[in-house]
């Protein structure tokens, strides 16, 4: 058995290496994909993989009643996350946030939610190893330095500045 997996922001970049990701794992099945570009659009072209194709949809809640999925994965915008996530947890779908922007009132909300629907919620800013890495090495030598800057480099197409990673990096230290 699979776990069904539904991807919003489906036409960005993580988005779409992550339906690529789910397509080709064995133990996950894409069934959805959700981007307000998706009119008419194949999930081939965005897999590359013609196999159980469908179309993607523009709508959330639309997706989530046709596919069914058990996870949503989330790679869209700061204005529409906090949004996707409700619906999904009200629709009792597991959440995993890539997108960054919710504030500490949104996450604290959305987890209360997920506990009311008997789902989970994982907000997570960077999926990065080395990312990963480097926060958790950055609050480690915060104890031995007195000072300390975050400096990042981004894509031009980067929504959000400072990152979800700059900003949970910030609070670990």
């Amino acid at each position: 058995m699979t776990v069904r997996v539904l991807v919003t922001g489906a036409f960005g970049k993580m988005g779409r290496e992550t339906a690529k990701a789910v397509e080709n794992e064995s133990t996950l099945t894409l069934v959805g994909l959700v981007d307000p570009k998706g009119k008419g659009v194949m999930k081939s072209e965005v897999t590359g993989t013609k196999e159980h194709d469908f179309e993607c949809e523009t709508q959330l809640a639309q997706a989530i009643q046709a596919a069914r999925p058990q996870v949503m994965v989330d790679f869209t915008n700061p204005k529409a996350v906090y949004q996707n996530a409700q619906i999904a947890l009200k629709n009792h779908v597991h959440c995993v946030i890539g997108t960054t922007g919710l504030s500490e009132t949104e996450i604290a909300e959305l987890g209360e939610l997920a506990e009311k629907n008997g789902v989970a919620v994982a907000v997570i800013p960077n999926f990065a190893i080395g990312a990963v890495l480097m926060m958790e090495f950055a609050a480690k030598a915060a104890r031995f330095m007195p000072q300390a800057e975050i400096i990042e480099l981004h894509h031009d197409q980067k929504m959000d500045a400072p990152s979800g990673t700059a900003i949970l990096t910030a609070k670990m230290i």
